[in-house]
């Protein structure tokens, strides 16, 4: 007479559910970033103030410009509408903040206007950047965080 004892890891399982977890979890923070961004650089567009004023209408209506170093201020609303996100998916362990409008980089190029709102340089980046990093703490497997 023989006895056999069948011994079976759900590690596997195990592993696939948390890896599955912590994509979601990391697809989440990165949309979550971006979408935070987008609302850093419109609002720096919305309170950017200190340059010359001048008539942009028949009508009299008038534009107050940006300084140097500043984000653009809104004229048209053509740019700060512009503006759309390209979400982190599990397939796609990123997230994008994009516009079309053609003058863009040259308002962002220093070399240009020098009116940064997205690159590295600008406020609204920095701010996201910081606001990323302790937003990344919040990416966890239900008790077990993993940094």
């Amino acid at each position: 007479m023989t006895v056999k004892v069948k011994v079976q890891s759900k590690m596997k399982q195990n592993t696939d559910k948390a890896i599955d977890m912590y994509e979601e979890n990391t697809t989440r923070h990165l949309n979550r970033i971006a979408n935070h961004f987008k609302n850093q650089i419109m609002k720096a567009m919305q309170s950017s103030t200190g340059g010359r004023t001048y008539v942009v209408t028949k009508s009299g209506k008038t534009h107050t410009a940006s300084i140097k170093g500043n984000p653009p201020a809104i004229n048209t609303s053509r740019l700060v509408n512009s503006f759309f996100i390209e979400p982190a998916t599990k397939a796609r362990h990123f997230s994008a903040i994009q516009t079309r409008v053609k003058y863009a980089g040259f308002l962002e190029d220093e070399q240009g206007l020098d009116r940064p709102f997205m690159s590295e340089r600008s406020v609204p980046f920095k701010n996201t950047k910081q606001y990323a990093n302790r937003m990344s703490k919040d990416i966890k497997l239900n008790k077990a965080k993993i940094t």
